[in-house]
């Protein structure tokens, strides 16, 4: 690996390690953890299938807890190795093309990787598993390798649903793509790793209880079909100040300039890889979204971790483009989206639990009643929010002046007390929190990232 190469792997894995380490886990991953840790695997994976996710990234991150001890960073270490995993593929692919490090310059720019590649999701290792498998359906040094596709593709269909969708993808590139020698090993190997993971999804049809609950993330709509491919190097732009969101959004224009001439440079270097890339960064996205409005589902951006590999491959290669023009949008684009990837790294992200921790135990009096929030599973198990964790860490329960934690459901756990502190996240419990506020007058609100706050009533009405 050149040096160049070298250096931004390793600036990548530095940027998406601050916030792995430093952020309190949000709600998302609080659900990870509420699986990794059940009392015994069977207890796990009952709980995994009625919540409607495959089980792989819960498994390794059970593991990883195991090995490594409880920490919020080694809960997150899968994600790691996944980004790690996707940047030598792409480091791989670049060599091959003679692309210098553009694109592992465009994937350490991207806030979208700092998200998908710190936090204890799937995303992160679905990015991972949709790369090794369109690399390998293209290799072209002795063509793919049935068996180290199969596992691509069993991994990527263990990891998340979504990956039906580039599995549909990849099954195209590799029957009208890859070149007519390849497709029979790499048809083999799609259909070996489909058959790997089949006992899971049977497993699931045939047991699994309804699911009620609706999928996390933004509702699909125009607006965010534009912001498709942009969004995949500008996510948390909100948690940004004003003028970094401003020059972010202006910067998509130059970074659709490079996207334009690095797709046509990639086609001049190697057109099936070209092909895929453009298949893999905008058609798949698009479909995702299209699902989403199909069905009575939320979309959630996630889901495109799968495309991140192919967008940095295609808008790095502007920077081996003849235009200077070209070279010159790739610069600036990622010059100002590396300044908000920079800038995120450092934030302490959407819901900052331990300071608000610290603000319920600097405000609670003795004769206070403390509500947490919490988040029911399907199995009617109970995913809390997070605050015993971040209380243990902040001293323990010595700390709240004899005050005992009850659920916001729990509204007559709070019946008699001169003040009620919530603590809670995002809009899951508003009908709790507008029969508090039926009965009692709301003294304060204060906010610790876009998605928490800490609310005090005051006397009943």
């Amino acid at each position: 690996m050149s040096r160049a190469r070298l250096f931004f792997l390793l600036a990548a894995l530095g940027l998406w390690l601050i916030p792995a380490a430093g952020r309190t886990l949000w709600l998302d991953e609080l659900h990870s953890l509420h699986h990794a840790t059940r009392s015994d695997l069977g207890a796990m994976i009952r709980g995994i299938r009625d919540d409607a996710h495959p089980p792989l990234s819960f498994v390794m991150a059970r593991a990883a807890l195991a090995i490594g001890g409880d920490s919020d960073l080694v809960l997150r270490l899968p994600s790691l190795l996944g980004g790690l995993a996707t940047a030598l593929l792409l480091a791989g692919v670049s060599r091959r093309l003679r692309l210098g490090a553009g694109p592992l310059v465009a994937l350490a720019a991207s806030s979208y990787a700092l998200l998908v590649f710190s936090e204890a999701r799937a995303y992160g290792c679905l990015a991972a598993a949709v790369a090794g498998a369109a690399f390998e359906i293209l290799r072209t040094d002795g063509g793919p390798r049935p068996a180290r596709l199969a596992i691509w593709i069993a991994a990527g269909l263990l990891l998340h649903y979504a990956f039906v969708v580039y599995l549909v993808a990849l099954a195209t590139v590799a029957t009208f793509v890859a070149p007519r020698e390849s497709r029979r090993a790499a048809w083999r190997g799609l259909v070996i790793g489909g058959l790997a993971a089949a006992p899971w999804y049977v497993y699931r049809l045939v047991t699994a209880q309804p699911v009620d609950i609706e999928a996390a993330g933004g509702q699909g709509k125009l607006a965010t079909a534009v912001e498709l491919f942009p969004r995949l190097f500008a996510a948390d732009l909100s948690l940004c100040p004003a003028w970094m969101r401003t020059a972010a959004l202006v910067a998509m224009v130059p970074l659709l300039v490079a996207a334009v001439g690095g797709l046509r440079r990639l086609w001049a270097r190697d057109r099936r890889t070209a092909i895929a890339a453009l298949v893999l960064a905008a058609v798949v996205p698009i479909a995702l979204l299209l699902i989403a409005w199909a069905m009575p589902r939320r979309f959630n951006p996630r889901y495109l971790a799968g495309a991140l590999p192919f967008a940095a491959l295609v808008v790095g290669a502007a920077f081996a483009s003849p235009a200077r023009l070209v070279r010159g949008a790739a610069g600036v684009a990622l010059a100002v989206f590396a300044a908000v990837t920079v800038q995120l790294a450092f934030s302490p992200g959407r819901e900052d639990r331990s300071a608000a921790v610290d603000h319920v135990i600097e405000i609670l009096r003795p004769g206070d009643a403390l509500l947490v929030g919490s988040t029911v599973q399907p199995d009617r198990s109970v995913t809390t929010t997070g605050f015993d964790r971040y209380l243990d860490r902040a001293g323990g329960e010595a700390r709240l002046q004899g005050v005992r934690p009850a659920r916001l459901a729990d509204l007559e756990a709070a019946e008699g007390a001169a003040r009620v502190v919530v603590f809670v996240r995002g809009t899951y419990q508003d009908d709790a929190l507008a029969a508090l506020a039926g009965r009692r007058e709301r003294l304060s609100s204060r906010s610790f990232g876009p998605d928490l706050r800490v609310l005090v009533f005051g006397a009943l009405r």
